[in-house]
Formats: C-alpha cells, structure tokens, sequence
C-alpha cells in the first residue's frame, strides 16, 4: 500500500483513542492553501473538457 509501519501505527493509536473522528484530515504545516475547492474544481473542469496538446512545436 505504500504506507510505513510507522504511519500504520499512528493511524491505529489515534483510532483507538478517538474511533473514526480521529481519522479525519488534521491541518498541516506550511502556507495556507491559495486555492479554494471552487477553484480546483473548476480548474479540473476546464483541464477535463480541452484537447490534449498535440506534442508538435511548430
């Protein structure tokens, strides 16, 4: 699964102390996002409905 035994433990320990609340996404360090979900989504949106480029440069 890609995942260390260490974050399996982890993962484990906050289960049994809080069950599925302690499961949840929990904020993470560094700058805060500069896009909302509106945004992504859309951004998504738009990449889905264009053409793949053509590869050629000329």
């Amino acid at each position: 699964m890609g995942v260390s035994r260490e974050t399996v433990r982890k993962w484990r320990s906050r289960f049994a102390a809080n069950r599925l609340e302690s499961l949840a996404d929990r904020p993470r360090s560094g700058p805060p996002r500069r896009n909302t979900d509106e945004q992504v989504e859309a951004l998504v949106a738009r990449t889905l409905g264009q053409a793949p480029p053509t590869g050629d440069s000329h």
